[in-house]
Order: C-alpha cells, then sequence, then structure tokens
C-alpha cells in the first residue's frame, strides 16, 4: 500500500497565514497594515509584482480610477506565485 503526502498547505485561512505564504514561499516583504488588517508590501524593494491575470486587471482598473501614473502591472495565468516559473 503506498502512502501519500498531505497537500501542501495554501495558506488561505487569513490574512496573517495568507501573508506568511508570501513571505515564505514567494520571498516578498508582505506585512499586515495594523489599521486595515490588509496585506501590504513597501514597493521600494521589488522593481516590478507578477500576480493573476485576473487581480492584475483589477489592480491596473483600480490605479487608473484613482489616477495613479502609469506602474508596471504584470500578469500571469498561474493559479500561486512560485509554482510553475
Amino acid at each position: 500500500m503506498t502512502q501519500t503526502s498531505p497537500p501542501p498547505t495554501a495558506y488561505t485561512e487569513t490574512p496573517r497565514s495568507r501573508c506568511e505564504f508570501y513571505r515564505r514561499e514567494c520571498s516578498l516583504p508582505t506585512v499586515i497594515d495594523p489599521d486595515t488588517g490588509r496585506i501590504t508590501m513597501k514597493a521600494g524593494f521589488v522593481g516590478a509584482v507578477m500576480m493573476p491575470t485576473e487581480l492584475a486587471q483589477r489592480v491596473k482598473t483600480a490605479l487608473d480610477v484613482r489616477g495613479v501614473a502609469p506602474l508596471p502591472i504584470i500578469g500571469h495565468p498561474a493559479p500561486e506565485c512560485g509554482h510553475s516559473w
């Protein structure tokens, strides 16, 4: 009888666990904003952030609505960072 290993933890349960996923698996310097509870990342540490295409489209729309200067937004069809690149 062959034993299978349990699936890897998805880190989707809470913002804190998702933040840990970004830090450990994606090497992104993320933190949780204490006022809003949102996951944030200081952009000075990175040149660009690659994200799922659907999220990239929403980010671009939000920046356009706010009139933010054009910024590099990179969309990728992979569901999670780092697993297929």
